[in-house]
């Protein structure tokens, strides 16, 4: 997610929002992946039925933020 001072690392709902779209408005075939290159890394979402799967990236227990 884009501010107009700096980028958020992430932002779950933006990406649940955006994957829908691609699907929704036929950017993206329903069967393939979307892939979001942020500056957290890269993070995936797919369709499971009426669902959207989100691959969020996790830490290494005791890393900070």
């Amino acid at each position: 997610m884009f501010y107009p001072n700096y980028e958020v690392d992430l932002c779950g709902h933006a990406t649940l929002a955006s994957a829908h779209i691609f699907w929704k408005a036929g950017y993206l075939q329903k069967n393939k992946e979307a892939r979001f290159y942020t500056k957290s890394g890269i993070l995936t979402a797919k369709q499971d039925g009426d669902w959207i799967e989100l691959n969020l990236l996790s830490e290494a227990p005791g890393s900070s933020a």
